[in-house]
């Protein structure tokens, strides 16, 4: 069952905000922004001798909608269409005589905390959160076959942590933002409810993981 990946997101929502300092809201400073990432992912998982993973890049786009909780503690919420990109090669003494590209892409609706250091000009940030992904598409494509649909193959949706680090660079009243995250698979994202092993994956279980760089413009809100 998928639910209660839903239910683990809606908790640290929840928490965070009743958490929050005393007053944090009354005094609300918050941010809404676009960004845009470029992703290097992997896919990762058992196979044969011969096969390995290899990752592959790809560019989302998402929107920001951040929440100032006190001075340094901010609770941001970044939906964005993000590519899951990753290759499969199969090896004959060490030369590739095959291979499979899988495009997967994901509405990721990840909970973020950003916790700043200096409050003033130029801030730097860490980043950490839980990260809920609902699968949009996915496609297979070998060397010598035309791309097939595998989004039944795949759980509709899929958990991950993150954690990163940045700057925000002040412009006027608003920031530009650029972070480096990390981004991990905590479940197996093949659907293996109806079908057992049967699927295009020969991994007994599949997860993600990679780097995004992220760029982002983040209007100021609220405060003087």
């Amino acid at each position: 069952m998928n639910s209660p990946k839903t239910l683990v997101v809606a908790a640290l929502l929840t928490g965070l905000v009743v958490g929050g300092p005393t007053g944090a809201l009354g005094d609300t400073r918050g941010r809404l922004g676009l960004q845009g990432l470029a992703v290097s992912n992997e896919l990762t998982g058992e196979l044969p001798d011969e096969g390995s993973w290899k990752a592959l890049i790809g560019f989302g786009v998402g929107l920001v909608a951040e929440l100032d909780l006190g001075t340094t503690v901010s609770l941001s919420f970044q939906p964005t269409l993000t590519p899951r990109n990753s290759r499969q090669e199969f090896k004959i003494f060490n030369q590739v005589v095959d291979h499979i590209d899988y495009d997967l892409t994901y509405l990721s609706l990840p909970l973020i905390v950003r916790v700043t250091g200096n409050p003033e000009g130029v801030r730097g940030f860490v980043t950490g959160g839980m990260d809920l992904g609902i699968l949009i598409d996915a496609t297979a494509t070998g060397t010598t076959t035309s791309s097939e649909d595998i989004k039944d193959d795949l759980n509709p949706t899929s958990l991950g942590a993150l954690f990163g680090a940045g700057v925000m660079v002040p412009v006027s009243r608003h920031f530009l933002s650029f972070e480096l995250r990390y981004v991990q698979g905590l479940d197996d994202i093949v659907n293996r409810e109806d079908s057992g092993t049967e699927t295009s994956f020969t991994s007994p279980s599949v997860k993600y993981r990679g780097l995004e760089l992220i760029v982002g413009f983040l209007f100021g809100l609220g405060g003087e």
